[in-house]
């Protein structure tokens, strides 16, 4: 069994591949992630579409028999992306759900996340002309997901407000990108929170197998919660660490 680099008041961190990784570890209520996007991140090693999805496959494949029964996935990608190294748009969506069906998930539903003036694309096209506008992205999915029974096995306590329940529940989420540069790909901590209470009780565990700089681990010691985090890239679990060191996090 491979030693945890971290393990502190419910909260574990492993640092290395998912892949090797995910077999090891005890059953999961809730995986909450975003992937690396195969668009030549510092962090990513460059796949072909074929060999990227191939990969997502994978992934939800050791996900399938990581989670328990009535186990959750939120899934957080964009909906489409380019790269310079492919010659076509590819669909970040597409790919994801498709990965996860193949694994023999189950999809539940989608949630946009509005990212309001997220600044993330900068590029115009043809300013202010017909010629050839480019659209600029401001939203994102949150695929949603399940593996083998959607309503939860047993009953548990969770402390999701009626207010925010009736605002979670709805399929568009308006969250600003996070400001922060711990990381190239970062979500707000805003994400993970909801999730978690809305799709989670608060004796379950969370996980995040693309754990980056800790930002679901952080969410869940904020709420109190167990979770468990993965990366494959020292510097990020070194960060991770020290944000959930801090007493006042600022994020």
């Amino acid at each position: 069994m491979i030693k945890p680099y971290y393990d502190h008041a419910g909260i574990t961190i492993y640092h290395g591949d998912c892949l090797e990784i995910l077999p090891q570890l005890e059953p999961v209520d809730l995986v909450i992630t975003s992937p690396p996007y195969n668009v030549g991140k510092e962090y990513e090693t460059y796949l072909t579409e074929v060999e990227y999805y191939k990969f997502l496959l994978e992934v939800f494949q050791c996900l399938k028999k990581t989670l328990k029964n009535d186990g959750r996935i939120c899934w957080n990608v964009p909906y489409q992306m380019y790269t310079k190294r492919m010659p076509h748009e590819i669909s970040q969506w597409f790919l994801s759900a498709k990965a996860l069906i193949g694994a023999k998930l189950k999809l539940r539903d989608n949630i946009t996340w509005n990212q309001k003036i997220s600044d993330n694309d900068t590029a115009w096209g043809s300013f202010c002309s017909a010629s050839a506008p480019w659209l600029r992205h401001q939203t994102e999915a949150i695929i949603i997901g399940y593996n083998k029974q959607w309503k939860k096995g047993r009953k548990g306590i969770t402390n999701i407000t009626k207010q925010e329940f009736m605002k979670y529940v709805l399929d568009i989420w308006q969250m600003n990108c996070e400001r922060q540069r711990l990381h190239p790909s970062l979500f707000p901590k805003e994400l993970p929170l909801r999730c978690m209470k809305l799709f989670a009780y608060e004796s379950d565990i969370t996980l995040d197998p693309f754990m980056g700089s800790g930002t679901t681990l952080v969410a869940a010691k904020e709420l109190g919660r167990k979770a468990i985090g993965i990366e494959i890239e020292l510097k990020y679990v070194e960060i991770a660490v020290r944000r959930l060191a801090q007493e006042m996090l600022p994020f």
